[in-house]
This record gives structure tokens, sequence and C-alpha cells, in this order.
């Protein structure tokens, strides 16, 4: 098991134990309770996967180094380094 997939049960495990309901999205109802989460990603999501996966192969220096897509917005921790991988300690990547 991934890394990815335990932290996975951990945190559906949190979510069921604080009352959101959990779903997949070809069965998604969001009217089902007060608190609904979907567990895959919308089109605009996958889009945005995509995105950051060709960033992370194509663009030297720039790293997506964890990231956590939301419904409106992302979470990421976005990391700049020269082009030969040492990280930018203070100045701009030239």
């Amino acid at each position: 098991m991934t890394p990815e997939q335990k932290a996975r049960i951990e945190i559906d495990k949190k979510l069921t134990a604080s009352g959101w309901l959990l779903q997949d999205k070809k069965e998604s109802n969001p009217a089902a309770a007060p608190g609904v989460a979907v567990r895959e990603l919308t089109e605009l999501g996958k889009t945005i996967e995509n995105a950051i996966t060709y960033y992370n192969e194509n663009i030297p220096g720039f790293v997506f180094d964890r990231f956590v897509i939301m419904p409106d917005h992302i979470h990421a921790i976005i990391v700049i380094c020269h082009n030969d991988g040492d990280f930018v300690t203070g100045s701009p990547v030239s």
C-alpha cells in the first residue's frame, strides 16, 4: 500500500467520524447529508492535476512537491530550484 493510499484511509476515517458522508463521484448526491465529500476529482480537478504533472515533468527548476486539489482552489508546496537542482537560497532563479 502506498503512503497516499494509507493517508486516504486515515482521512476517510476522520471525515466519517466528523459526520461527513463519503461518496464516489458516479453515485454522488450532494443532498444526501449536510456534509458530503466526493472521493474523485471533477473534470476541472483532473485538468489541474494534468497541468501539475506537466510542470513537474517539463519545467526545469519548478516542482510541485505536495498538492491537494479542492473544489474551488488548490493547496500546494512549490519548490523552485536552479537548473542544476540546487534549492534557491534567497536570490531569484536566473
